[in-house]
């Protein structure tokens, strides 16, 4: 109720006359299983200042649901409403914080204007499972806007410092505040990075990175090995690198102080800030067109060992971006298994969608010998908590999500595909009981 009495009511209608007004964000049911509505009524009683459904529209025979739970309304006459949808054309708005809906049920936050007849803002939030805005809405003086309600999700969006960052189990409540005086940047992968046993001939690392965009790239690859002691054992001594595009050899480097014609890159490679901690370990700045790249990490003189690829976005405000990372190497088992990093920033950036896919007995069709052919992948935030796993990626709640392009060739491939909050994460690849072969770990930022 506002200060003049008069009343707002949001919840869930299955009516395909439910009474709406000229002029109303959607006049018409959106179809499905249910809508949501928002109506507001003057302090009398005897007439609608507005009325309108919320919802998406239904496609292709859904059973779409979408439910208004709570509503609050400011000084202004705008209504703030949470509830839960799992329509995935639920409307949202260009500034929201979650684009996609990401599982069976999210819930939805939405600021609608004083005449109902617009969106200021509107936006999912939510994971992979239930997620649901039963608990409301509520507003403080300062503009800022509460919602609560209950999710099951292990990854659910939280923020950095946040009380309690990792999914507890059954329904846990959530509580997230939404600041309207600025605009979240745009979530996207700012690292992404593979460690694994790296051998020789045909069994070093090799891995593919694609720049997507329309200006150039700044990036730093870095090959660390030595500097690994202090976590495994048997780390890869002396780390070499190449860069090619397609058949192209674009550039190389043995210890990342020095180029390959005997000049200095310290300065530049430091003036990154993620310099090598080991003289033995190297390094790569490249300004890079959009386009597909390949990066070989071997080991000196054909040493073998434990060693790291990684690649970094050191222009995150470019037009282009970091879109995928692949890497191709040995399996083994405890510390030599498979892991691939990355990293969604800003810190206070949006959430980014991801497909995570650990690949194996396709890799034989390329005729490629020794291929691991029942991999496992399992998906870990930054505070180490296991927030997804796969083994066969059609058994996956989420396997419909991936897009057709990116699902994986055979049935005992893993693949997940998840929308997740700015942080650090890890997916670690391994072969089902302990079994070891040639794999494929793949990382894709979809937006």
């Amino acid at each position: 109720m506002d200060s003049a009495g008069n009343a707002y009511i949001t919840g869930q209608t299955f009516s395909t006359n439910y009474p709406t007004t000229p002029g109303s964000f959607r006049q018409t049911y959106c179809g499905g299983f249910s809508d949501a509505y928002v109506s507001a009524i003057n302090a009398a009683g005897s007439a609608y200042l507005y009325s309108t459904y919320l919802c998406g529209v239904n496609l292709q025979g859904g059973d779409n649901a979408d439910y208004g739970f709570g509503i609050a309304v400011d000084t202004a006459g705008n209504a703030y409403v949470t509830g839960y949808t799992n329509s995935p054309v639920f409307p949202v708005t260009a500034d929201c914080y979650q684009s996609s809906v990401a599982g069976f049920d999210d819930a939805f936050f939405t600021k609608l204007n004083p005449s109902g007849s617009a969106l200021l803002y509107s936006t999912f939030l939510g994971g992979s499972q239930f997620d649901d805005g039963f608990g409301g809405v509520a507003l403080d003086t300062a503009g800022h806007a509460f919602i609560a309600g209950s999710g099951e999700s292990p990854e659910f969006p939280t923020t950095p410092g946040a009380f309690q960052t990792n999914y507890h189990g059954g329904n846990d409540v959530f509580v997230a505040k939404f600041d309207f005086s600025r605009v979240a940047p745009k979530g996207r992968v700012l690292n992404i990075s593979t460690r694994l046993r790296v051998l020789d001939g045909n069994n070093v690392a090799i891995g593919g990175f694609i720049v997507t965009g329309t200006g150039p790239k700044r990036v730093v690859i870095r090959g660390i090995g030595p500097s690994l002691a202090q976590f495994i054992s048997g780390p890869l001594v002396d780390p070499t690198l190449e860069l090619h595009q397609g058949n192209a050899a674009i550039d190389a480097n043995d210890n990342w102080k020095t180029r390959p014609d005997g000049t200095s890159q310290q300065a530049e490679v430091e003036g990154t800030g993620i310099a090598p901690t080991n003289d033995l370990e190297s390094a790569l700045v490249a300004t890079l067109n959009p386009g597909s790249y390949t990066v070989i990490l071997a080991g000196k003189n054909n040493g073998v060992g434990v060693g790291l690829i990684e690649v970094y976005d050191v222009d995150p405000a470019g037009t282009s971006k970091l879109a995928n990372l692949s890497t191709r190497g040995f399996v083994g088992t405890d510390d030599n298994a498979m892991i691939g990093g990355f990293i969604i920033g800003p810190s206070d950036g949006t959430t980014s969608a991801v497909v995570v896919r650990a690949i194996g007995p396709s890799l034989s069709n390329l005729g490629i010998s020794g291929a691991l052919q029942d991999p496992t992948l399992e998906l870990h935030n930054g505070n180490g908590a296991t927030i997804a796993a796969s083994d066969d990626w059609q058994d996956d709640s989420n396997q419909m999500r991936i897009d057709p392009v990116l699902r994986p060739a055979n049935p005992h491939e893993s693949a997940l595909y998840r929308i997740l909050s700015p942080g650090s994460y890890t997916a670690i690849m391994r072969g089902a009981e302990n079994s070891t072969g040639l794999g494929l770990v793949e990382i894709y930022n979809l937006q």
